[in-house]
């Protein structure tokens, strides 16, 4: 998983992390159902750039895979959840603060 190759009768395959500061962050993934909710899953044979994404415990912060920190939850190609609690903005993502007192209303992850 890492690599896909575009054309018919390819005989190397591109590197989803070529010219990435952090390549081990970067994988090919697909969604899948497991236990009943969907889950993204490495694979290998992707045919398209479009299965690169940031790997598990990584999400994409201006054009780079950056590894999740406090609060955050990265199930994978870029997407970022938050854990109850804990707040951030649409527009930084990686901005993430613990909220405080008894109303959890505020910050509900």
């Amino acid at each position: 998983a890492g690599t896909y190759a575009s054309g018919l009768g390819q005989t190397t395959c591109i590197s989803c992390s070529d010219g990435k500061k952090r390549p081990q962050l970067y994988s090919t993934q697909q969604q899948v159902e497991v236990h009943g909710k969907m889950k993204w899953v490495p694979f290998a044979g992707a045919t398209s750039a479009s299965s690169c994404g940031c790997s598990e415990g990584a999400y994409e912060q201006k054009g780079e895979c950056t590894e999740c920190g406090e609060g955050m939850m990265c199930p994978g190609m870029g997407e970022v959840l938050l854990e109850p609690s804990y707040f951030s903005s649409v527009d930084d993502p990686g901005f993430v603060f613990r909220c405080f007192g008894g109303d959890h209303t505020r910050c509900p992850g």
